[in-house]
């Protein structure tokens, strides 16, 4: 059996267009009191001034208190529309506990084996914004893939311990800033912004956040990186000394024949439902590049790959360049071993360099805010290295907006399937 998702959508539907029908009623009248929104420069607020004002404060404080108040009509929609999902939920299975969390758990896996998906969000990401006066190198990457529910804000990254404060090099400290939140899910107001408000230190290749083992390629034995096995044209890589990117050495091919090298990720260390992002910097030495470099992903138990971070021929120079990728694994299944290869094919004639490769489980910037990971480059961040990002959401969709404003599954790290119009329309909503 499955639960009858039109069914379980008809009722709770409703009751989040009763709480809709508050909120918007919320909103329209603070609208007309502040001047804002379609009244715009035309409010209460405005027809007074400093002098003046004292005649409607008592108007002004009760409407303005609107957004700090919780509307008991709205939680009781959310208390019945729980009570509707876990009903049905067990109804269907028994095994699953009363409470709105276990239970979405459960629908998400129904939804994604039978197909259906909610309305979705647009959301759009801007490019990272280094101010001019960074003196570091490194990288500040976002999982590509935004959630549904990534709140519209503007992130700031700005370093606050380096070297000259204790920080280890590479290792380098920042400070995470996003939009304020607001919790009050009856607020029309709500969800604001991330809430991000935390340090988080820059990684080196070589530490532990790295999944990759000597993923800086400094250390060797046997003619071999350790950690890595060469499974195809062994004799074409070498120990690079001489112009790395960072540390001490680098991988160089010089690819007479198709060549790679790899090792195994466990998959408890990338788990269901991680986000990874992943990559490597590349350089050309000598000669004319016409094949890519790629660090690819597969399934150790099939084989298949699933994901990869591709250096092109056209963009390998005689510079460092960085490569990256990012994949989401799925939440309702489990993942095998991951296997990592460095890999290129034949292109005789040319000898290229890798460096750094890197798999990252990035962490995530406040409630339903973006997966980051801030890394090192071959400069180190010093104090003051300032970045910002744009995230913006156009919440098009209430049905997959009101299921998170009544039960929070993307906020417990629950990513329903949606698509565009999907199978659960905002018509669900009247």
């Amino acid at each position: 059996m499955t639960v009858s998702f039109s069914t379980l959508y008809a009722r709770i539907g409703k009751l989040m267009g009763i709480a809709k029908a508050q909120i918007d009623a919320r909103s329209a009248l603070q609208d007309r009191v502040k001047g804002t929104g379609s009244f715009s420069g035309s409010g209460l607020d405005g027809q007074y001034d400093s002098s003046t004002r004292y005649m409607i404060s008592g108007v002004l404080d009760y409407f303005l208190n609107l957004t700090r108040t919780a509307d008991t009509s709205i939680t009781n929609s959310i208390g019945g529309a729980t009570k509707t999902v876990t009903e049905m939920v067990t109804a269907d299975n028994g095994n699953i506990p009363k409470s709105a969390i276990p239970a979405f758990k459960e629908l998400n896996r129904q939804m994604r084996a039978a197909s259906t998906t909610l309305y979705q969000n647009v959301v759009t990401q801007g490019s990272v914004s280094y101010a001019a006066a960074n003196v570091g190198t490194g990288k500040i990457l976002l999982h590509g893939t935004p959630s549904q529910m990534s709140p519209s804000e503007t992130i700031t990254f700005q370093c606050i311990s380096d070297t000259t404060t204790g920080a280890t090099a590479g290792r380098e400290v920042f400070q995470i800033t996003g939009g304020l939140r607001v919790p009050d899910v009856t607020s029309n107001l709500w969800p604001g912004g991330s809430g991000a408000n935390f340090t988080l230190a820059s990684s080196d290749y070589n530490d532990s956040k790295n999944t990759l083992t000597n993923g800086g390629f400094d250390s060797w034995s046997g003619g071999v990186p350790n950690g890595w096995t060469a499974y195809l044209g062994a004799a074409n890589i070498a120990q690079l000394s001489a112009g790395v990117f960072r540390n001490g050495s680098a991988l160089q091919i010089t690819p007479t024949s198709a060549t790679g090298i790899s090792q195994t990720t466990t998959a408890s260390v990338i788990g269901p439902g991680k986000r990874i992002v992943f990559g490597f910097w590349v350089k050309k030495i000598s000669g004319t590049v016409s094949q890519p470099v790629y660090l690819s992903l597969s399934n150790a138990s099939t084989g298949l790959e699933f994901a990869y971070a591709v250096a092109p021929a056209a963009s390998i120079t005689t510079s460092w360049q960085l490569f990256t990728a990012s994949y989401q694994f799925d939440y309702s299944a489990p993942i095998a071993d991951v296997d990592c290869s460095v890999a290129m094919a034949l292109n005789a004639g040319c000898v290229v360099a890798v460096d750094c490769a890197f798999i990252f489980v990035p962490p995530q910037a406040g409630t339903n805010g973006q997966f980051v990971q801030i890394i090192g480059g071959d400069v180190d961040w010093r104090i003051g290295d300032y970045a910002t990002v744009a995230i913006s959401n156009n919440y098009q969709s209430n049905v997959l907006t009101y299921t998170e404003r009544f039960f929070a599954p993307f906020a417990n790290g629950i990513e329903l399937p949606t698509a565009s119009p999907g199978s659960i329309t905002n018509s669900v909503i009247p």
